[in-house]
């Protein structure tokens, strides 16, 4: 073994440790930041929510004036020979969508456990939700937060020596 094999094996492994090292902290601080930006779409869902139900109740009191459910008032707007009363059914529409999509969004996710709240923000994930929500990372200090910092860490150290094992195959081989 030469001088120069000598110094760079210890080094490369001392390299190669303490990357794995980083990578896993890494992952799962990235990984702790989940339930974080869980809780703030929430937030932010509860917002749009309460804006939805003013709208909704302007509605339903409007729908109630006329001996009608809100639906069967949409629904009386939408079947107008009227374009105008046409064009304001399908603005009524999706004011009453809106509601009832933020309600079930806001009930599946605060009702979710930690188990299926990643399944229940796929479900329920609006964009101009998420284009609205102002994500400042940090460290939660919470059971979620520990759970999906685990699971991260077991996900990157999975990966770290998943990798590890191909490099060694790949030494081996030349």
């Amino acid at each position: 073994m030469s001088i120069a094999q000598k110094i760079v094996r210890p080094a490369a492994a001392f390299i190669g440790a303490m990357a794995d090292r980083v990578w896993c902290v890494v992952c799962a601080v990235a990984a702790a930041q989940f339930p974080v930006y869980v809780n703030l779409y929430i937030n932010v869902l509860a917002g749009a929510r309460a804006e939805a139900t003013i709208s909704y109740n302007a509605l339903r009191l409007t729908a109630l004036s006329f001996h009608l459910s809100p639906r069967g008032f949409v629904q009386h707007l939408l079947e107008s020979p009227d374009r105008i009363a046409q064009a304001s059914g399908k603005l009524h529409e999706a004011a009453l969508l809106r509601y009832e999509r933020y309600n079930a969004a806001y009930d599946a996710l605060t009702t979710a456990d930690m188990w299926h709240k990643p399944f229940a923000l796929y479900q329920y994930f609006d964009a101009t939700l998420h284009e609205a929500l102002v994500f400042t990372p940090n460290i939660p200090f919470t059971l979620e937060g520990l759970f999906y910092a685990s699971a991260g860490l077991l996900l990157a150290l999975c990966i770290a020596l998943g990798v590890r094992a191909g490099i060694q195959k790949l030494a081996k081989l030349t």
